[in-house]
């Protein structure tokens, strides 16, 4: 255990050195020659060549018969788990009071896969890309919220009624405006129900939230109580990011129970 302990610290010093670390993003896009990699990082060819010494010992890059620096199988594999690091370092204030405390394992470790994304903030704002990523949807909508806004509730309805496949998690913690419930299972939604267009189970309690169409999707963290925060959103139409998102839907879909929407609070 030592042994391995030790050749792990010995990758993380390689990836602590800022030029180390820019030479090995370069090299993760192209292979390059130490010449052009010294002009691109503004070095002298004596500190590229010590760097990319470094590199080589630790098994991370290779040099071919050309001259031409790559990253071996092994520092590919590496570079992409630190996929992860660089999204919870760009979002580092965000991840101060924010943490996806429901999270299975599994989701975690792919969490590098989000990476792709831009972090937007404010409720009008968040409940506006909701309503065009509803009326964007062709195949299907899924959605997981513990919030109800009346405008996006009726961008769903209206997507429903177009033929878009609506799939809905709420849970025993979702709020609704007052006198409002009456909406939630109107005839409409029952005749929508019936044709097997509409779709909805519940759960315990909401902490992730997420709204997606086939294309695009939006993704809110809980704050460090475990409560849902729809003041910021992540929000990508990136494949892996949107991979991510509707396999995690999946997964809290196949564990949901009945809806009961008794369970859901006016306030």
């Amino acid at each position: 255990m030592l042994d391995e302990d030790s050749s792990l610290s010995e990758i993380f010093i390689e990836f602590a050195g800022d030029s180390r670390y820019e030479i090995l993003i370069m090299l993760e896009e192209e292979r390059q020659k130490s010449v052009q990699m010294a002009k691109d990082l503004n070095l002298t060819i004596q500190e590229t060549h010590r760097n990319t010494e470094r590199l080589a010992k630790v098994g991370l890059i290779k040099k071919d018969h050309q001259g031409f620096f790559a990253l071996t199988p092994y520092g590919k594999i590496l570079m992409y788990q630190l996929t992860s690091f660089r999204f919870i370092q760009k979002h580092k204030e965000y991840f101060t009071d924010h943490f996806p405390i429901d999270l299975p394992k599994k989701f975690l470790q792919r969490i590098g896969s989000l990476q792709n994304c831009e972090l937007i903030h404010g409720n009008f704002a968040i409940v506006d890309k909701w309503i065009s990523i509803a009326d964007e949807s062709k195949e299907y909508l899924r959605i997981i919220t513990s919030q109800v806004p009346p405008e996006f509730f009726k961008q769903k309805i209206s997507s429903a009624k177009k033929g878009t496949n609506v799939f809905l998690i709420h849970g025993q913690n979702t709020i609704i405006p007052k006198n409002f419930k009456k909406e939630i299972s109107n005839s409409t939604i029952r005749k929508l129900i019936s044709s097997g267009t509409y779709k909805r189970k519940m759960i315990t309690k909401i902490q992730t939230m997420m709204v997606l169409n086939e294309k695009r999707s939006t993704l809110f963290f809980p704050d460090l109580k475990g409560e849902p925060d729809m003041y910021y959103a992540f929000i990508s139409d990136d494949p892996e990011f949107h991979e991510w998102c509707l396999d995690y839907f999946n997964y809290i879909w196949e564990g949901a129970g009945i809806y009961d929407d008794s369970k859901i609070q006016e306030i």
